[in-house]
């Protein structure tokens, strides 16, 4: 079941913000593993952390991972990592979420600026009735160690995000698509023994309630203004972005991204037919594959509100016969939409 959760899969190795890489080398320091032997380990030169337009490879970093792990002989330094991040490490990005005025501000804007962290999207947020999931996306390009590295760095980070929100708010589970691992202790002190394995998805689920706890930093004047700096930045990073991304973009905004023409999304992009196809096919892309990976997106989010019947939908996104978005469904995510339903 796990398999059924990964969303978007993209096939070319995507980039990462050099200001996260640069928080992970000086919180590896800080945690006692030196920068440059930690760079050398990853068999990285110290000129990487000035990648070319602010950005690294994303396999990169996870070699960075890998080192961290091989030079530290601390298998649980990623919950260690997500949990003592130091707030100032991702600059805007740590205090646009610090100075939030909710909780839901604070996701919010993550989610709305995560591209100036790394263009592939990292997580989904559903609401359902009194519940909150927050999905996390399997990285691609990873080995397995570096998968469940940046599974427990993400979920010790956005637990400590909860939290400083909301110390004791009700927090059901933190959940792993894997097997308890030997540090199984280590987990259930940072998560307070929310930790579940073996489950069919990685993420956390909490009460909705948890959405509206305000921040006790709290500074409505400084949040606008890094909201506004941050949408500068956005604008400049977009300019940046592989077409096979700025097509993905558009189409997660359609409710059937599958009936959305190649033509309709070259007109938003302000580019003709033939450059995008052109384009996609210098980055290794198909539109058709970029458009089934915007509908795995939309179709999860979907299902996951029981309040719509399957049925309404498969209406939703263009379906006229439920059978066939049965079958479309299981072709995007690996599995069926009442398999998805019972099990994330």
């Amino acid at each position: 079941m796990g398999a059924a959760l990964q969303d978007i899969e993209v096939l070319a190795d995507t980039t990462v913000s050099v200001n996260v890489a640069q928080a992970f080398v000086d919180t590896a320091s800080h945690m006692g593993i030196p920068g440059d032997e930690l760079l050398r380990a990853a068999k990285l030169e110290p000129s990487w952390l000035k990648g070319p337009q602010g950005t690294v490879r994303r396999s990169e970093v996870y070699r960075l991972f890998e080192a961290a792990l091989e030079v530290s002989g601390d298998c649980t330094l990623a919950l260690h990592w997500g949990a003592g991040l130091r707030d100032q490490a991702l600059s805007i990005m740590s205090n646009l979420v610090r100075h939030a005025a909710t909780l839901r501000l604070a996701l919010e804007g993550l989610s709305r600026f995560s591209r100036l962290l790394t263009e592939e999207t990292g997580r989904q947020i559903i609401e359902r009735d009194d519940l909150v999931t927050v999905l996390l996306n399997k990285p691609i390009h990873a080995s397995p160690r570096a998968q469940r590295f940046m599974a427990e760095l993400t979920l010790a980070g956005l637990y400590r995000l909860i939290r400083l929100y909301s110390p004791t708010g009700r927090i059901l589970n933190v959940s792993v698509e894997y097997s308890a691992p030997a540090y199984r202790d280590v987990y259930a002190r940072a998560f307070g023994g929310a930790e579940r394995f073996d489950q069919a998805f990685t993420g956390i689920q909490f009460d909705r309630a948890l959405m509206n706890a305000a921040s006790p930093y709290k500074d409505e004047d400084l949040h606008c203004a890094l909201h506004a700096l941050a949408e500068r930045r956005l604008m400049h990073v977009t300019d940046r972005m592989p077409y096979w991304l700025r097509t993905h973009e558009v189409l997660i905004r359609q409710r059937a991204p599958h009936r959305v023409p190649m033509s309709q999304v070259a007109r938003q992009l302000d580019i003709s037919v033939r450059s995008l196809r052109r384009r996609l096919s210098e980055e290794g892309k198909s539109y058709r594959d970029i458009a089934n990976d915007a509908c795995k997106v939309i179709a999860t989010q979907l299902i996951g509100n029981e309040r719509r019947t399957i049925q309404e939908t498969a209406y939703a996104m263009g379906f006229g016969d439920a059978n066939a978005f049965h079958r479309a469904f299981k072709r995007w995510t690996g599995t069926t939409p009442t398999e998805f339903r019972a099990h994330y």
